[in-house]
């Protein structure tokens, strides 16, 4: 049985009709569905100073003295035909001329078009559809007395299996009075004729026949088109530019990224750092915009993530998806039937296979992998994001204690005038182990992390500024091609100029426009060499030292941050995202005072915290030193053979043992070698 139509439906039908009939006698739409505080009014027209407000129902049609009136309606099934238009044109003025010729009126309220339904998958018999409201209006009788209902042929109503078009298309518009007209031959159908015309019946199902045998045919054309396409693709060949991403593109018969590729490599940079929500508005900030030219929004941003063509391989539907919705579009058909009991039927989703290695990568599989994998541990529950997000300690969710429970942060005193962060072990505090260590200070072990970093990690953290810096230089290399062009150009009017003066000599001709010619060039190509000084000088500064020094500096700045415990959310947080990065592993052992470190697959190591020396090292700016000593009494050396820097402080000289002195003495040479070597015999600050 078919499905009754919502009240709704019936109260917009009736709207259109009471509107048309009413602007057929001069009135003119002011409003409608106007709402206020006090309620709705459906339908408002001035006349004059007259003015009608109507509230519109479903009830008998409005009678006029017109002639009588049809409705059209039109489809085409691609996207390609929805784009260009013409075969809706079509259909449209070929209505328009079977019910001019044929006494009808056919308003332009009354034309109704399907745009990219497909006949022969039931789309446009889905909601939403202009043909599910023409149905929908029909059971509700809101189409009016005697309505007639103008396609081009029965194609356009249904290239479905011949017994559910009859069922879910023509069979229920006829019942509900509709008379079909088959604008393409002139034939018409409705109940009286299919009941008592012994052909009309057998016409009909004939021509549903063919439809749908035409809709076969054509789909068995496509399943080998696109069983062809699917070999060559699984072969690696570069076929269908059309399915590709829309950062790659096919040139000359090989892949290659197109203009799009930086925006995506821009976005993966950022997935990094941030959510999708922080994702999506710093690509809108900074100009990026999506393929078809809009801004960016979380489900975009999400769904290209999705897309394995960001490390090389090549999304391929699964062969039996169109089988499969087949399947299920008849399910749902028998639930409609037997009056939508139970649940509706789930539409089966599409499933792919990656072919790795065909399209140019923007990542390899693993980072890839190891992006997701940064994403999903940003979900977090309600409860517990907002502490995690600000990110106390860098080494969160990595460190373990060793025996192998998982270490928390507790801070004490949080708002206080001297807050004190400690780390301790979650197996202890739950009793979940036997394990006995004692909590720790968080700085402690903050301080050792850092400092365990090699340089270049570092500069990579404060490597914006060198973006901006390279940004910068090749703005300027950019202005120095079109300065020396210019120049060139000058240069060459200027020989040009010349030569025209020395032609002028030799004929006797006045010599001022010349002169007051070359004059003007020669003043233009001393600016623009000027410019291009400017420019080269700029160039020097930005890539000479001054952008090593500016790195070096940046790095100090940050360990220094960090040794005096003065280190921004963004800042640890960055740091935490560097190790996630780098797959390092955290075990600490607060009771033999040790921490190791252990990236990706490889042996965890060990070495004391040295919290002291530790901190030295940071507030001097040694990066992951080689020596590292604490010495009785508050002292310690710290030194990085290669890059000949260090720094010592011992109270109590009589008490360094043999090793300690020997890193005293290399210390001491490195200093009289003009070294970046601190000596501090009263401490540091």
């Amino acid at each position: 049985m078919a499905s009754q139509p919502s009240s709704s439906s019936k109260g917009l039908w009736a709207e259109r009709r009471a509107l048309i009939a009413l602007e057929r006698h001069g009135w003119r739409l002011l409003a409608q569905q106007w709402r206020c505080r006090w309620g709705e009014i459906d339908v408002n027209l001035p006349q004059g100073h007259k003015c009608v407000k109507l509230l519109a129902t479903s009830g008998s049609p409005i009678n006029t003295p017109t002639k009588p009136t049809a409705i059209s309606y039109a489809r085409v099934s691609s996207g390609k035909q929805k784009r260009d238009g013409d075969g809706l044109q079509r259909q449209i003025e070929a209505a328009a001329h079977w019910a001019a010729t044929h006494g009808f009126t056919l308003d332009p309220r009354d034309s109704f078009a399907d745009a990219g339904f497909s006949a022969s998958k039931g789309q446009h018999l889905e909601r939403g559809a202009a043909l599910h409201q023409i149905l929908e209006a029909a059971a509700a009788g809101a189409l009016g007395p005697n309505p007639v209902l103008l396609i081009e042929d029965v194609t356009r109503l249904s290239r479905l299996e011949p017994l559910d078009g009859l069922e879910r298309v023509f069979l229920p518009l006829v019942r509900a009075g509709v008379r079909i007209v088959l604008v393409e031959d002139g034939t018409s159908v409705d109940a009286q004729t299919l009941n008592t015309d012994q052909m009309a019946l057998v016409m009909l199902v004939l021509k549903i026949q063919a439809a749908a045998a035409y809709s076969r045919k054509l789909k068995t054309y496509g399943l080998a088109h696109r069983a062809k396409n699917r070999a060559a693709i699984l072969d690696g060949q570069p076929v269908c530019p059309g399915w590709a991403p829309s950062w790659i593109e096919m040139v000359d018969g090989q892949w290659q990224f197109s203009a799009f590729a930086p925006t995506v490599k821009r976005l993966l940079d950022l997935m990094l750092e941030h959510g999708s929500h922080v994702t999506a508005a710093t690509l809108n900030a900074e100009g990026y915009l999506t393929p078809t030219g809009k801004g960016w929004d979380q489900t975009n941003v999400l769904r290209l993530l999705e897309n394995p063509a960001l490390w090389g391989a090549r999304r391929i539907a699964d062969p039996d998806h169109a089988t499969r919705v087949q399947e299920w579009r008849r399910s749902v058909a028998a639930w409609e039937l037997a009056g939508k009991q139970g649940p509706k039927p789930l539409k089966p989703r599409r499933t792919y296979q990656a072919v790795p290695d065909t399209y140019p990568a923007l990542m390899n599989r693993k980072e890839y992998d190891q992006l997701m994998a940064v994403i999903a541990k940003r979900v977090r529950s309600p409860k517990e994001k907002g502490r995690r997000d600000q990110i106390r300690y860098i080494g969160q969710t990595l460190t373990k204690c060793r025996c192998g429970a998982p270490i928390g942060v507790r801070h004490v005193n949080p708002n206080g005038p001297r807050p004190l962060s400690y780390l301790f072990c979650r197996g202890r505090e739950r009793k979940i182990t036997t394990c006995t260590r004692k909590m720790i200070r968080l700085e402690k072990v903050q301080h050792h992390l850092l400092s365990r970093l090699q340089l270049k990690y570092l500069v990579a953290l404060v490597e914006g500024d060198a973006q901006a810096a390279q940004s910068r230089a090749a703005a300027l290399i950019a202005q120095r091609g079109v300065l020396e062009a210019t120049l060139t150009g000058q240069e060459q009017q200027l020989a040009n100029a010349t030569a025209a003066l020395k032609a002028a000599i030799k004929a006797g001709h006045s010599l001022d426009v010349f002169a007051e010619t070359i004059d003007e060039v020669r003043s233009a190509i001393t600016e623009t060499k000027n410019q291009i000084s400017a420019v080269l000088a700029d160039l020097a500064a930005i890539q000479g030292e001054g952008l090593t020094e500016q790195l070096d500096g940046a790095v100090r700045k940050l360990m220094l941050q960090f040794a005096k415990d003065a280190a921004t959310v963004e800042q640890r947080r960055a740091v935490n995202k560097l190790l996630q990065r780098l797959e390092v592993q955290i075990t600490l052992d607060t009771a033999t005072q040790e921490l190791a470190l252990q990236v990706g697959d490889g042996d965890p190591q060990w070495k004391p915290l040295a919290p002291i020396a530790r901190k030295a090292g940071l507030v001097y700016g040694i990066a992951d030193p080689d020596c590292v000593h604490e010495i009785v009494g508050g002292g310690y050396v710290v030194m990085d053979w290669d890059a000949g820097r260090g720094v010592s402080h011992n109270p109590v000289e009589s008490e360094m043992t043999e090793e300690e002195r020997l890193a005293r003495g290399n210390a001491e040479a490195a200093e009289r070698e003009n070294s970046d070597y601190f000596f501090l015999p009263g401490g540091y600050d």
